[in-house]
């Protein structure tokens, strides 16, 4: 879903938003409606980031989802990137890099 979709869904059900890409599972956003406060959190107990600002790739696409409170994924799928994905298959092709 475009990320409108997603924030509208997750302010009206309390929830977060996430994108699939390369920080798929380890980065979701609470939304706010505190000035400057779109907060950005890491799964690894980094201190929350305040004032996310988005990138014109995040705004128009289509890959955002909503995360219940101690959801990270959607129903614990993964998310590979494409440069994984190909780190993967180098490494299983050359036993190592």
């Amino acid at each position: 879903m475009n990320i409108y979709e997603a924030a509208k869904q997750a302010v009206a059900e309390g929830k977060y938003i996430a994108r699939k890409n390369a920080f798929y599972g380890r980065i979701r956003y609470e939304l706010t409606n505190d000035f400057f406060k779109l907060i950005m959190i890491h799964r690894n107990g980094q201190l929350p980031i305040r004032r996310w600002q988005p990138k014109a790739d995040d705004l128009i696409a289509t890959d955002w989802v909503v995360l219940g409170e101690n959801e990270w994924t959607v129903n614990n799928e993964t998310y590979e990137s494409e440069n994984q994905r190909i780190y993967k298959e180098l490494k299983a092709r050359n036993g190592s890099l």
